[in-house]
């Protein structure tokens, strides 16, 4: 069973990675924590991805006030558990706590270029071109 724990950043250490090919597109664990750190002004949640209690991976969101609406800032599930389906459910049951947490009715998410298996991903729980980008990056919304 899939289920996400909000972690505190300060101090939290993984070996979670990202397999070669996605490291263009992801930042690493490290570079994860250190963004949430900087984005604690903006409601920035950090969330350990648990497959049965196992951390597979690490997904972070934070306010965009100036657009009304959440974003969904990095999201990784571990080269070694990739393709069992953990990474979908993750990101159903996130966007089912920014529903709960109620401050925005949309959330907003960007991917690069040539990232298939992102956009595959998104676009599977709803997620639509707005035809914007952000520096080079193609954003993607869903209504909560």
């Amino acid at each position: 069973m899939v289920t996400i724990r909000r972690i505190n950043p300060e101090g939290y250490v993984t070996n979670l990675a990202v397999s070669t090919e996605q490291e263009p597109f992801v930042h690493s664990a490290e570079q994860m924590i250190e963004d949430v750190k900087e984005e604690a002004e903006l409601h920035a949640s950090l969330f350990e991805i648990l497959a049965d209690e196992l951390p597979v991976g690490l997904i972070y969101y934070a306010d965009l006030p100036e657009l009304n609406v959440y974003n969904l800032c990095q999201f990784f599930i571990d080269r070694r558990y990739q393709g069992r389906g953990y990474g979908k459910a993750a990101l159903l049951l996130v966007l089912e706590k920014m529903r709960e947490e109620g401050r925005y009715k949309r959330v907003s998410v960007t991917y690069h270029e040539g990232n298939d298996v992102a956009l595959r991903l998104y676009e599977s729980v709803g997620f639509v071109h707005t035809g914007a980008e952000f520096e080079g990056d193609k954003d993607m919304e869903r209504d909560l």
